[in-house]
């Protein structure tokens, strides 16, 4: 889920491993996903600093530019 410039991505996986999660599975996780989007940047940053969460960012390059497709 995306809401201004946070993406929550809260289950990835390859298809080939898993078909498809459960419906149940699928609200759950929005569910959660749209709390994480409510919280501040201060409350993000301390959520990835204990771990909870992995924050995934593109690579900068040398002039300061983002490279790549969003996360």
């Amino acid at each position: 889920m995306k809401i201004g410039l946070r993406v929550i991505l809260m289950y990835g996986f390859e298809k080939k491993d898993l078909a498809n999660i459960k419906s149940d599975e699928l609200r759950a996780y929005r569910k959660a996903a749209k709390v994480y989007l409510r919280y501040s940047e201060d409350q993000m940053t301390t959520i990835v600093r204990e771990k909870a969460l992995v924050e995934i960012r593109r690579p900068i390059s040398a002039k300061g530019e983002r490279h790549g497709k969003s996360i």
